[in-house]
């Protein structure tokens, strides 16, 4: 985050990095021998979590959200060998190498976070940094996107309360979105 409070270099970063990670694997994800899911396979494992590490306390936008969305569908398409000339949908190509989309993951990334913070201590640290209130007024105009705002939303999404988070097993069940077996994607 930078002192706007911005993640735009955070973001940055993380697709650099992603982009780096994938051209170390580029001979293994380009090979043309090697069946698409199991590219997909290998993506999830290697690279996707260079995308999203950290991604648990961004406070997302859509426009953060549709740069890294938009680096994974490169990726997963010159994997393929597509390009936008083929007009392959995205979903398309998300489902040939069984893999959802990265939005879903992040989203699912954050709330397991959240739940882990909710079921902590009320003394602990990360209790501590989360009921933290900065002093002095925010600024005028739209106000900048807070963690609280973004994990709001997806509880909103999800149909979900703080107060479910304080079962695990049950927490874990109801944000488990991303990453289905092979086989159980939905079209």
């Amino acid at each position: 985050m930078n002192n706007e409070g911005s993640m735009e270099d955070e973001v940055k970063a993380r697709v650099s990095s992603t982009w780096l990670k994938w051209k170390s694997c580029s001979g293994f994800m380009c090979d043309k021998k090697i069946k698409p899911h199991i590219k997909g396979r290998f993506y999830k494992a290697a690279i996707r979590p260079v995308a999203l590490y950290g991604c648990e306390t961004w406070p997302t936008s859509k426009n953060t959200e549709q740069k890294i969305a938009t680096t994974e569908m490169r990726i997963l398409r010159w994997s393929n060998g597509f390009t936008l000339l083929d007009k392959k949908k995205n979903e398309d190509v998300l489902e040939m190498v069984a893999v959802r989309k990265i939005r879903d993951k992040m989203e699912e990334s954050r709330l397991r976070w959240f739940g882990h913070v909710r079921r902590a201590e009320a003394d602990s640290v990360i209790r501590l940094a989360e009921a933290y209130e900065c002093e002095g007024k925010r600024g005028r105009g739209k106000p900048k996107l807070r963690y609280k705002d973004t994990i709001n939303t997806d509880m909103r999404t999800n149909k979900i309360s703080e107060t479910d988070a304080m079962d695990r097993i049950k927490w874990r069940q109801m944000i488990k979105r991303a990453d289905p077996k092979p086989g159980n994607m939905p079209r």
